[in-house]
This record gives C-alpha cells, structure tokens and sequence, in this order.
C-alpha cells in the first residue's frame, strides 16, 4: 500500500511510458557494448604521425605525377615470362627513368614476393620473371629526371600469370 500511496498523485500511464523507455535505452546501450567488444580488433599504428607525414608525400606525388601528364603500359607476356613496362610523356614520346624498382607481391602470401632495380631504363624495362599461376600485385616506383627536377612515378596494377 506504501507504493499505491506514492503514486496516488502521479498519473500511472506516463510513469510507465517513461519508465518503459528508459529500460529500452538501457537495453540497448548493453547490446551495443557487447556487439563492439567483438568488433574492436586492438590494432594500434606505432608512429601513426610519421606514417601520416609520409603518406602526405606519396598524395603531393601523386598530384605532380597527375600534372606531368605521364603514363604507362605495363605488359605481362605468359609465353616468354616477361614482364614489360614503359613510361610516355604527354605526347607519347618514351620517358627515361633514372632509376626503376619493381616489386610483385602474390596476395595470398610473401613467399614468393620478388622485387627488381632496374638503372639502364631506357624507356621500357623489360625483365624475365618466374611466377607462379594467379594474380599478382605489381608495385612500381620510377625516378625520372624532368626540366623541373626530379619526379617520382608511382604506380599500382594486377597482372594475372596463367
């Protein structure tokens, strides 16, 4: 009877309502806790600072490398297993690359990871290569020497080995 005497003056569907409500909310702030407990993977990047300098220079890259006006073929030939790539100007004329380094990355794992320099780049740099079947992950990094200094050439594609 003491709780019938509490809410003698208090309309009981609004306290119910609002109560209701509150148990909701509750309810759900603990689902969300539990559910972002499985998701959290506790990844931390050491020097993330660093790492963002850094990949503000490889963005400032970019934006130049998009100015010049270059491109590039990048060929991959089963028969001969050879992979071929050449740098052009904006007016299809072959760029030479001071220095260019090659890197191809099998996805599944880093066995057979395989990474090449070339310096006598006179325009195309073609290299003999074993690969394995399947996709592989082509990684290229070119010097080139322009009119206005130097340029870094990045450029990121697949090829698929039979």
């Amino acid at each position: 009877m003491k709780l019938a005497r509490y809410f003698a003056g208090l309309p009981i569907i609004p306290v119910t309502i609002i109560a209701f409500f509150m148990l909701l909310v509750l309810i759900a702030d603990f689902v969300l806790i539990y559910v972002s407990g499985d998701y959290y993977n506790g990844l931390v990047t050491d020097n993330a600072y660093q790492k963002g300098l850094e990949y503000n220079k490889i963005i400032e890259a970019a934006k130049a490398q998009e100015i010049s006006g270059l491109s590039d073929t990048i060929k991959w030939d089963n028969a001969e297993k050879k992979l071929e790539f050449c740098l052009y100007d904006k007016h299809g004329v072959q760029v030479e690359a001071r220095l260019v380094d090659i890197t191809l990355r099998h996805p599944i794992t880093d066995r057979y990871d395989q990474s090449f320099t070339d310096s006598n780049n006179s325009g195309c740099s073609v290299m003999n290569v074993e690969l394995g079947s399947g996709r592989w992950e082509v990684l290229l990094h070119a010097y080139i020497n322009m009119q206005n200094g130097e340029l870094d050439y990045y450029k990121h594609a697949f090829i698929i080995v039979d």
